[in-house]
């Protein structure tokens, strides 16, 4: 062995690394932080607790409880300095609270696109569906703003209160 060589430790490469750093490549959780706000003396930021919650699912773990405890191996996958003990439940709450404040069909969109924008070329077609749903009745105290409920026609010709979905993949 070359005694010019110091050894300060070793750690094994999993797959929660590989996962850590294509997020980080994909600049997902600098995405969410852009997208919700949070007070900077938080000692994690949202996107932070997303990257270890995707990194707790796909470790196979039930719950979302304990989280600090499961992270004490994994704090420097996120960032140098970062603590396991600063992912407590309370935390976690906060931050998944702000992410719901902010809207979290926008920031799906977000990362779906900030996904595509990473590899773009993998993308060949995009295929897409819509489908209605006929619905009655009428809402006692409708809120402004929320839906907009209009009669149309449906594939059964007939002027039904419906409410429209679709989906749209990459294939």
């Amino acid at each position: 062995m070359n005694p010019n060589i110091q050894i300060e430790s070793i750690h094994a490469a999993g797959y929660l690394n590989l996962i850590s750093q294509t997020m980080k490549d994909m600049k997902i959780p600098q995405t969410i932080d852009e997208k919700v706000p949070y007070d900077a003396q938080c000692r994690v930021s949202p996107g932070e607790i997303v990257q270890m919650i995707v990194m707790d699912m796909l470790n196979g773990r039930p719950a979302l409880v304990h989280m600090a405890e499961w992270a004490e191996r994994l704090e420097k996958l996120l960032h140098p300095g970062l603590q396991a003990s600063f992912f407590n439940d309370d935390a976690i709450a906060r931050h998944l609270d702000r992410i719901s404040d902010a809207g979290v069909h926008e920031l799906y969109s977000a990362l779906a696109l900030q996904a595509w924008q990473y590899n773009p070329d993998t993308v060949l077609a995009f295929h897409s569906d819509t489908t209605s749903k006929s619905v009655y009745g009428a809402y006692k105290d409708p809120q402004e703003g929320e839906l907009l409920i209009t009669e149309g026609y449906s594939r059964d010709r007939q002027g039904d209160k419906q409410f429209q979905y679709g989906l749209i993949v990459d294939g």
